[in-house]
């Protein structure tokens, strides 16, 4: 994987946000949602950095998790909100996880997930949630 240097990883941030048609105007958060953002952002930045995380041709992103898998993340629908989640309440964490799931395809279970990877997974998905509030 290749390494990039964190101001080219925070433009590619930027072109991730705006495939996803993600705000990154920060100017009327609060202090928690600017603390928030700034978290969610951090640490895909990061991944890109790693280069865990590609982002592609107009902005589409590529996740790689430590197994080897390739996510690509597709654009957003109704559908995500909807992703099915078995088994009992977790308090969120099946959900967030059908979330992943629905917008990389299915490629990969949870289970196989390192720590890291779910931050940068859930991280993503929590980005477009945001835009939601």
């Amino acid at each position: 994987m290749n390494k990039i240097d964190k101001e080219s990883a925070e433009a590619e941030f930027s072109n991730m946000c705006e495939f996803f048609d993600i705000d990154t105007d920060t100017s009327d958060l609060d202090g928690d949602e600017l603390e928030m953002f700034e978290s969610l952002k951090g640490k895909v930045v990061k991944a890109i950095c790693r280069g865990d995380l590609t982002i592609g041709t107009g902005g589409q992103p590529t996740y790689t998790t430590k197994a080897g898998t390739a996510m690509t993340f597709k654009q957003p629908t109704g559908a995500i909100l909807l992703a099915d989640v078995k088994g009992k309440d977790d308090g969120g964490q099946r959900k967030m996880f059908a979330m992943v799931c629905e917008l990389t395809g299915g490629v990969s279970t949870p289970g196989k997930w390192t720590i890291r990877d779910t931050g940068v997974l859930t991280s993503i998905v929590n980005l477009f949630l945001a835009e939601l509030q």
